[in-house]
């Protein structure tokens, strides 16, 4: 060997030693405080949690958790096959951004109203869920946005939630000394987006619900979409409430996919919701309400 290729052969095996060696040393340091939050989760929740591994990238420092089981207190368990953290922001203590993925998550298991449900619109068994969380937050602007809040079931259908607020602050204080419950009446909301795209769901419902009432699936549906126009017609008569009956109707009628967009002419604060009391007609008019097929 020649002495290029002896330095070159020493480098890969030097970063071979200090890639597995480092990435080792992270993993024991990461299980450290993996096992130190389980343990003060369970002292504030009843919710015991064990897991079979833990992964951490020595470039990245995204972390992957495997083989995750909750058992709560009233011995209800949920499974995780993996959960994924990338994007963790590690210098402020409220993190700045973070994105949180489970995979192959199974829950109700062992619940047998949930088995008897599931029976009846004709599921052999629960599906495993696929979940998402991303966000960014602003400190000095005590701006949230909720990147995406979402998850999805083969056979049922996927969801997505999306928003924006404002007047959010969010420190380890004020949450701690329970200023937060005050402050919270000060948060508002800029925008926020709600998207459900039915992979099935839906239409085991519709048949399970007319075999109930003895009628067709086609006759269901009118008596639905005359109920939601009864409904709706409690908003008052406009060109928004008209829209959102139609775009609702519509989803009754074929049910692939739907959207409730909340786009508020100006940010609405969570106080100011709760001084509008039960008035369906004033909440959907101040969030300006839209619902799209």
């Amino acid at each position: 060997m020649n002495k290029k290729r002896a330095v070159i052969a020493g480098i890969v095996i030097i970063a071979a030693v200090a890639w597995f060696g480092g990435k080792a040393w992270l993993n024991s340091k990461a299980a450290k405080e993996v096992d130190s939050a389980i343990v003060k989760m369970e002292d504030q929740t009843g919710v015991k949690a064990t897991y079979k591994s833990v992964d951490i990238s020595p470039f990245t420092s995204d972390g992957t958790l495997f083989d995750i089981t909750l058992t709560t207190p009233q011995n209800e368990t949920t499974t995780v096959e993996k959960a994924i953290l990338t994007n963790f922001d590690r210098k402020n203590e409220i993190p700045a951004h973070a994105t949180l993925k489970l995979i192959g998550v199974k829950t109700g298991g062992d619940n047998a109203e949930v088995n008897e449900k599931l029976k009846e619109l004709g599921y052999k068994k629960l599906p495993l869920a696929d979940v998402i969380g991303s966000y960014t937050y602003d400190h000095q602007k005590k701006a949230l946005n909720v990147e995406e809040l979402g998850g999805q079931m083969k056979g049922i259908g996927s969801y997505v939630f999306k928003a924006q607020f404002g007047n959010l602050l969010l420190d380890k204080e004020n949450i701690n000394s329970g200023a937060f419950l005050f402050s919270s009446m000060a948060i508002t909301v800029k925008q926020a987006s709600w998207t459900f795209i039915d992979d099935g769901l839906m239409t085991r419902l519709f048949n399970a619900e007319a075999k109930k009432q003895n009628i067709s699936v086609e006759d269901l549906k009118e008596k639905l979409k005359n109920d939601t126009a009864q409904n709706m017609a409690m908003l008052g008569d406009s060109p928004q409430v008209r829209d959102l009956t139609i775009a609702v109707q519509a989803f009754i009628n074929n049910p692939q996919r739907i959207t409730i967009l909340i786009r508020p002419k100006q940010p609405v604060s969570v106080g100011q919701l709760i001084q509008l009391g039960n008035n369906p007609a004033e909440i959907f008019s101040t969030l300006g309400i839209q619902v799209k097929p």
